[in-house]
């Protein structure tokens, strides 16, 4: 049997009575497709990301002096 695929466009079209009865049937990989719809990143990517997330924000509040 065939996994349905969970969109964005499936969920709007659902009311909250039926997202929930349907919920109760989704696959791990149907609530991952749910949950993170964009894919996931390793936790290193995550780190790398907040890291560059607050030099940008430092860079931003005072300036390339500020970082070396």
């Amino acid at each position: 049997m065939k996994e349905k695929v969970i969109t964005e466009e499936y969920i709007r079209s659902l009311s909250e009575e039926e997202l929930l009865e349907e919920q109760k049937t989704w696959t791990a990989a149907q609530w991952q497709q749910y949950l993170c719809p964009n894919g996931t990143i390793s936790l290193e990517e995550f780190r790398q990301e907040l890291y560059n997330k607050v030099d940008e924000m430092i860079l931003k509040k005072y300036g390339s002096n500020y970082i070396s």
